[in-house]
């Protein structure tokens, strides 16, 4: 990796170019070559980033050695590989500090599973986003106070083998595409801190085999109280509320998440149990309001 400051740069303003490359050798599937690349400007109170960087993923020995191709295996994959650039602006005031980020993922010949086994085909597209702020008064009765927030938005989709052995995009399930995050922390003294941390989650859609159409969204709240006495400083009490308010809410379930409401299962008329025809839920359960008292003891 290697670095080089433009001539350009002042004392007041500095502007970087890095750049890397690197080289895999794997005895299974030969060489890989990617790059890394960006450009890091600082000026005044603003910074600006632009990276790109390509990568690549090994198939796993799932995948290449199943020993059956109708569970979509095949010892002939290749890696998969994707580019990403991203792009990041900050801005520093004397209370506040406000980013904003943005970045797009490019993936191609991705592992997709056929009635014959697993292939190199089709591509995948990923865009997200996010803005940060960060407050923190410089009164003096509230220096001791810290308050932020990240709202997110995330969208992606992939390419996939349909029955016809045909490549059709489609949306990647389980996934909220737009998140809130929030909270901040107060110290009192050099004893006392409360922390306080929110949480929000959109309506996520599901995947195809889920029989539930969404996972409704969610919102949470949970809190951290820490004390550190003064006669014995090795030692620290925290007390953590997580789910502060006691809320109902699920994630979606796992792989096929074929099991729901709306096939249960049941007795038939001979008395028999018959279950649902699949082991993963639709969705799963949270847990609600929970403490902990943790003791940390510093030797």
């Amino acid at each position: 990796m290697t670095k080089y400051q433009l001539p350009i740069s002042t004392a007041a303003a500095t502007h970087d170019l890095h750049f890397g490359l690197r080289k895999d050798n794997h005895s299974r599937f030969g060489g890989e070559t990617t790059l890394r690349g960006g450009f890091v400007s600082q000026w005044q109170r603003y910074t600006v980033k632009l990276l790109y960087g390509e990568a690549y993923q090994e198939p796993s020995a799932r995948l290449l050695y199943g020993g059956w191709q109708g569970s979509g295996s095949d010892p002939r994959l290749k890696p998969r590989h994707a580019n990403t650039w991203e792009i990041n602006l900050n801005y520093q005031l004397k209370e506040w500090l406000f980013s904003t980020y943005y970045y797009q993922m490019r993936s191609r010949d991705l592992f997709n599973t056929t009635d014959t086994g697993a292939v190199n085909a089709g591509r995948a597209n990923t865009e997200g986003g996010d803005f940060r702020v960060k407050y923190r008064p410089a009164t003096s009765m509230l220096d001791n106070l810290t308050l932020w927030a990240s709202a997110n938005w995330l969208k992606t989709n992939d390419q996939v083998v349909n029955e016809q052995g045909q490549l059709t995009w489609q949306r990647n399930g389980d996934v909220a595409q737009d998140t809130l995050h929030f909270g901040g922390y107060f110290t009192f003294n050099d004893n006392w801190q409360v922390n306080l941390r929110g949480r929000h989650y959109g309506r996520r859609n599901t995947v195809e085999t889920n029989p539930l159409a969404n996972v409704p969204s969610f919102h949470t709240l949970d809190l951290n109280l820490g004390y550190q006495p003064a006669s014995t400083p090795q030692v620290k009490y925290a007390l953590d509320i997580t789910n502060l308010t006691d809320r109902d809410y699920f994630h979606p379930g796992v792989r096929s998440a074929s099991a729901s409401v709306s096939n249960p299962g049941g007795i038939n008329s001979d008395g028999v149990w018959i279950g649902s025809e699949s082991f993963y839920n639709a969705q799963i359960p949270q847990p609600g309001r929970e403490f902990r008292l943790s003791i940390y003891w510093q030797f």
